[in-house]
């Protein structure tokens, strides 16, 4: 809500940084109560004017100049009149303070708990001990029982004055009416105006009383028929009943800034800001209250926007701040507001402008994570994974102390002896993976740390070796943690280096097949070790079965064998199956993949990948007759042309080419002349003049080269024309 209780309703995406939408405006709902609160205003104080200008006239004209002209019935009357006025104007203004108290009568047991304390095996049972009274019991007169309650004086000053101002009424009237104010004798000239001054205090007296009487019933109308507070009370999505005591607290306070300032003070306050006052105060109830609200419009879809913008932008009460405080608060009474404020934390986290200053608070982090101590560990994951959007809160996570070790033990199937539901697992995962997915200089410190928390490898295994559907969800996270780990060489190692997760991946449950053999490509890259694991489990012969499957599972495939063949030690026993495929099988396979014209690109880049490195191994160019090497050849050179700028998705292409011509002419000098004949020459020079730095790395992490090939394509181009 805006200031000028405006809402703004983004009909767009209502997600994180969504895009332009239409906005609609519309009247949020309080407005109502503001816009009564300044009619009664209106008529309070024309009332206390018309009342005070009486006052004035009685005094200074009557009583004062006139006081021993006047008849005994109108002496007394005005002196009753005023008196009247003046009881009536009294409980007037202190009616409102009583009105404040009374809110608080029925306020929620759940901030007035009772603490049970055990003490050497015995219950005791003990009220917490508070220093301060609560308004509503206080009884200002000793013995005197109900008439004292401050709930019950508001009551009393409010029929108070409606009899005061009958009376009033009744009293001006009569003497209006009547005319009687005692004969003038003749010489009598101080008597003269008499008439004409009693008639004039006598209207401001019925005037004064009309007008209150007429607020009253501007009042009741609204409050007790139209049920206006309960109207705006749903409007604004509260309780019909405990959630009644904020908005009754809302007019109050609008009412009396307009009564006590300008009639338009009232005007300028809202649901928000007036719960971010409440939050800053040192009464319990009050900052309970407050929360409330301000999670009761952070959830709402038509004010959660405009709701977290104004708690963003706030300066003067400090509302993040507190907030943030609030999480810290370890008093099991003081529960409910700490997981109120972790939901409100939670909304605003979930915005980017307002990450940044929550982020930006001393000690945040460490608030944050105390919520990973305690009952409220789900919530708290939930804070960090919507923070964890962004690249610098990813290295705050990962510095503040005992927090990643904490989000790692909250993956196992038990911390500190208490069991864990599936989803605060999921939860917990679903933050590692984001720090594992980090970019640059601190993705790489990250994921260090992560590979040497010595639980984490051995989490993610027993997650892996779970059966059941409900463990899918959680195998796939745990996978993407491991392939995004193992982007670091360190990593790499230990995680093949740890019991059973190679084989795992290796038969993996359906759903997640296509994670898993991602994280075996990772894991094969620059790894002697576990490129030999994969051949000792025997998963190279499925390996080259996997050639025939659809798309996905022909790319990882063949990625892997790739790196099977460039990094394993091929001189073992192991790969005496590949070696007895790759003649055939696998040539006849990806020979046939790269003559397909409407070939996707990512299949395209696999397979003469994969021949390339083939190639180096075994002479399987005899498997083809010589048209078929022309044509290999011609296709070769399209490749080059049809990809003269680098692309991320498919970086190796132009490489993974010239290395496979590279290949046929070190195995055949008719497939020498015929690349030359298809232009190799000219098409190297291209390569050589829009080479990229895209094109020296084999994993990315965004737009950041992570892991880099071992020779630049500019040796390849070098290497190639050495057989021309």
């Amino acid at each position: 809500m805006r200031g000028d209780g405006v809402a703004i309703v983004d009909v767009g995406d209502q997600g994180e940084d969504s895009g332009e939408g239409e906005i609609l405006m519309t009247h949020a709902p309080e407005k109502r109560l503001t816009l009564f609160a300044l009619r009664l205003a209106v008529l309070e104080k024309a009332a206390s004017g018309l009342g005070t200008l009486g006052f004035v006239w009685a005094t200074v004209v009557l009583l004062g100049g006139f006081a021993i002209k006047l008849d005994k019935v109108d002496f007394w009357l005005v002196t009753v009149i005023l008196l009247i006025e003046g009881a009536r104007i009294f409980s007037r203004s202190h009616e409102l303070e009583w009105q404040h108290h009374s809110t608080w009568n029925d306020l929620p047991t759940t901030t007035r708990r009772i603490a049970n304390i055990v003490i050497d095996g015995s219950d005791y049972r003990r009220e917490s001990i508070r220093r301060t009274w609560d308004s509503s019991e206080v009884k200002i007169v000793p013995y005197t029982g109900w008439f004292s309650l401050t709930t019950n004086i508001s009551r009393i000053l409010y029929w108070l004055q409606i009899l005061s101002a009958n009376l009033c009424v009744m009293l001006s009237l009569t003497r209006l009416i009547s005319q009687e104010y005692g004969k003038i004798r003749e010489g009598e000239t101080d008597k003269l105006n008499r008439k004409a001054a009693l008639n004039i205090f006598y209207s401001l007296a019925l005037s004064e009383a009309l007008l209150f009487l007429l607020e009253k019933c501007y009042w009741e109308w609204n409050v007790r028929f139209v049920n206006l507070l309960e109207q705006v009370n749903e409007a604004c999505g509260f309780d019909q009943t405990i959630e009644m005591i904020p908005i009754k607290r809302f007019f109050y306070d609008a009412f009396s800034r307009c009564i006590e300032g300008s009639i338009f003070d009232g005007l300028k306050m809202d649901m928000v800001s007036f719960s971010q006052e409440l939050l800053a105060s040192d009464s319990h109830d009050e900052q309970l209250m407050g929360a409330r609200i301000l999670l009761k419009f952070a959830n709402d879809s038509i004010f959660a926007a405009d709701t977290l913008r104004k708690i963003g932008s706030s300066t003067g009460v400090m509302t993040i701040e507190r907030l943030v405080e609030m999480l810290n608060w370890k008093n099991h009474n003081e529960n409910e507001i700490r997981f109120t404020a972790a939901n409100i934390v939670l909304n605003l986290a979930g915005k980017k402008q307002n990450t940044l200053r929550l982020t930006g608070i001393p000690g945040c982090m460490e608030s944050i994570s105390s919520l990973l101590y305690s009952d409220f560990n789900r919530i708290g994951l939930r804070i960090l994974k919507k923070l964890a959007r962004h690249h610098d809160n990813c290295c705050k996570i990962g510095n503040t102390r005992g927090l990643l070790q904490k989000i790692v033990d909250l993956t196992g199937e038990k911390s500190n002896d208490i069991n864990i539901d599936t989803d605060i697992m999921k939860f917990s995962l679903e933050v590692l993976k984001q720090l594992a997915a980090t970019s640059g200089k601190e993705g790489r410190i990250l994921r260090r740390k992560l590979s040497e928390n010595v639980f984490t490898m051995s989490n993610m295994r027993d997650i892996l070796r779970h059966e059941g559907e409900d463990v899918v969800i959680l195998q796939k996270l745990s996978i993407q943690i491991l392939t995004s780990l193992a982007k670091d060489q360190v990593a790499r190692d230990r995680i093949g280096g740890t019991g059973g997760i190679i084989r795992q991946l290796i038969k993996p449950h359906p759903t997640v097949k296509f994670e898993a053999e991602e994280a075996l490509m990772m894991l094969t890259l620059e790894s002697k070790s576990n490129c030999s694991r994969i051949a000792k489990l025997g998963h190279v012969e499925n390996l080259v079965k996997a050639l025939d499957d659809p798309i996905f599972s022909y790319v990882n495939s063949a990625k892997i064998l790739m790196n099977l063949c460039v990094y394993g030690d091929t001189e073992t026993k192991y790969f005496d199956c590949l070696r007895s495929s790759a003649g055939s099988k696998i040539s006849e396979v990806i020979f046939k993949k790269m003559m397909e014209e409407e070939m996707k690109s990512m299949v395209l880049e696999a397979s003469i990948g994969l021949g390339a490195e083939i190639l180096k191994l075994v002479d399987c160019l005899n498997n083809i007759g010589i048209e078929e090497r022309r044509s290999l050849a011609k296709r070769l050179m399209e490749v080059l042309r049809e990809h003269e700028k680098p692309c991320i998705n498919i970086p190796g292409m132009r490489r993974y080419a010239i290395d496979m011509a590279i290949g046929m002419m070190r195995w055949d000098e008719k497939s020498s002349h015929y690349l030359v004949e298809e232009g190799l020459q000219r098409e190297l020079q291209k390569v050589e003049e829009s080479s990229s730095e895209l094109e020296s790395f084999l994993v990315f992490s965004e737009n950041v080269g992570m892991i880099p090939h071992t020779i630049t394509i500019q040796a390849l181009v070098e290497i190639a024309r050495t057989y021309l």
